[in-house]
């Protein structure tokens, strides 16, 4: 006698979730289970009362199989780093790629000529997709300064506002 579920309409649960069972494909016999008795489908998905156990796939595994609260916990908790300030970063992995995407922000203050230099907490390890900066010169009797990049690298950028000592916020993306 085989006890593999073929189909969902063949698992059989009360509201209240204390009868669980499963129905034997080829008799169409229904084995109940109590709540504390737990139910095993295929083998690898554990219902005991309102918990539902399963074995914890390994890093890496894009399957189908469930994801638990361990395998996305381990997958995410310790995959994203960050420096959540406000000169501050966050990194993520790549499927496939060993290097992590970026982002990465701050505020800048340009010098007496109007030119600032921004270096980068974090290096780009490949490639700098795209650094945005604008003007924090806002206000009643603001001058409206344009900020304008003039170059970048992996490991900075460097700008130019029109005229002297503002601020500037930057947002940068790469990997």
């Amino acid at each position: 006698m085989s006890t593999k579920i073929t189909s969902v309409a063949m698992v059989n649960s009360t509201v209240d979730g204390t009868t669980v069972g499963a129905t034997t494909p080829e008799t169409g016999a229904f084995t109940e289970l109590s709540a504390t008795q737990g139910l095993n489908v295929a083998g690898a998905l554990i219902a005991t009362g309102t918990a539902v156990t399963a074995p914890t796939a390994a890093v890496g595994d894009n399957s189908t199989n469930v994801a638990t609260t361990a395998w996305v916990t381990r997958a995410l908790g310790s995959a994203v780093a960050a420096l959540l300030a406000s000169d501050g970063y966050a990194k993520w992995p790549v499927a496939g790629s060993a290097s992590p995407l970026v982002l990465q922000w701050g505020t800048a203050y340009s010098g007496s000529t109007g030119d600032l230099t921004v270096t980068f907490t974090e290096t780009f390890q490949n490639a700098l997709f795209q650094v945005l900066v604008t003007s924090l010169d806002f206000g009643p009797g603001a001058t409206r300064n344009v900020v304008y990049i003039t170059g970048q690298s992996t490991s900075g950028f460097t700008a130019a506002t029109g005229s002297s000592s503002i601020a500037c916020s930057w947002f940068a993306v790469g990997y």
